[in-house]
């Protein structure tokens, strides 16, 4: 267990030490002051798995129906590991991606109520380290940290938390419409080849068939 002077850190700062043990740490201090960082850099990292693992779900079933002729009727077995599946992926994508984009948010970068301005994210980057003004803050990473003015006409104060809220609900919308959209593409899987396969009609050799003069 990692200590320092006789003092042993907490039962969950320990675990989280041991659980990132790329870096060997030498005393407690020093994983204390890594801890941040480490976590943050965890919640990305889980928040953009969840959304690769999403779009893996997402195609499998289509993977699926390529190999599967249509019309092929369905078992009951099929059916039941069929609808557990789709609860999986419903599950996963309305409940476990967006609470790992929340859990990123809140943590690591303190998108809360008191933090006022609209995060730039990596585009601090290509910002000038010294900007410090109404429209930008490299310190607090973020645009209009004092809010949004109209040539001194008003000014409305936004909030971090608004934007974490805006961009957690269009998560539901994106995949809301894509979630209409498979259905409809599954539905209707087969049907372009089969109108094509009745408008050209080909021989037992898979040829064309040509009339004849």
């Amino acid at each position: 267990m990692v200590k320092s002077r006789g003092a042993f850190l907490s039962s969950a700062a320990v675990l989280d030490c041991v659980a990132v043990n790329v870096i060997a740490f030498t005393s407690a201090a020093e994983c204390s002051a890594a801890l941040p960082v480490l976590r943050g850099r965890h919640r990305v990292v889980a928040f953009v798995a969840s959304l690769l693992a999403s779009l893996v779900f997402i195609a499998l079933p289509f993977a699926y129906g390529k190999r599967r002729p249509l019309g092929t009727p369905v078992t009951w077995g099929e059916a039941m590991a069929g609808s557990l599946y789709i609860f999986f992926v419903l599950f996963w994508v309305y409940g476990v991606m967006p609470h790992q984009f929340l859990a990123w948010t809140d943590g690591p970068l303190k998108w809360r109520s008191d933090a006022i301005g609209i995060p730039a994210g990596p585009l601090r980057n290509f910002l000038s380290s010294s900007t410090e003004n109404h429209w930008y803050s490299h310190k607090t990473n973020s645009f209009w940290p004092t809010g949004v003015t109209f040539m001194g006409r008003g000014r409305v104060m936004v909030t971090k938390e608004a934007v974490r809220d805006f961009v957690a609900a269009n998560i539901y919308i994106v995949f809301l419409g894509v979630h209409m959209k498979i259905w409809v593409l599954w539905q209707k899987r087969g049907q372009a080849a089969a109108k094509k396969a009745a408008i050209e009609p080909v021989s037992s050799y898979g040829r064309p068939l040509t009339k004849k003069a």
